[in-house]
């Protein structure tokens, strides 16, 4: 019997070709990582919707609290508390009495002083506010 090497011919050859077949290796290689970074990417895309969601509702309800705190700071009785609290003032004719613990002597609140002063006003700060505020009294 003679050996006859037969080659492939057309389709069959192009794909029998030693070239082809590292072409077409490489390119499945490049689909496969390509397919890889696009669920990778997904899967991070998703847990920063997740992360995104909670801080949302977190801001959601600072919103609601600071929007309820607004509307009850906004009564008279409310401003005045805070004012008297938070800026030592005081109604007139009204005396402020400080207790302190164990007996210990606090000096005395300082005046509380407008924040509208004439040299506020024009920008001046510090003691060439108050000489300003002082010039024009």
């Amino acid at each position: 019997m003679a050996w006859t090497s037969e080659r492939p011919t057309g389709f069959r050859a192009f794909f029998s070709s030693p070239a082809v077949f590292f072409g077409l290796l490489i390119l499945a290689g490049l689909l496969v990582t390509s397919a890889t970074r696009i669920i990778l990417r997904e899967r991070a895309l998703r847990a920063e919707e997740r992360a995104l969601g909670e801080e949302r509702r977190a801001v959601e309800a600072e919103v609601a609290r600071l929007r309820a705190s607004i509307e009850a700071g906004t009564s008279p009785d409310a401003v005045e508390r805070l004012a008297k609290e938070r800026l030592n003032m005081k109604n007139p004719g009204e005396e402020v009495v400080v207790v302190s613990p164990s007996g210990e002597i606090s000096p005395s609140p300082a005046p509380a002083r407008s924040r509208w002063s004439l040299g506020a006003m024009f920008g001046f700060s510090g003691w060439l506010g108050e000489l300003v505020s002082f010039l024009v009294r």
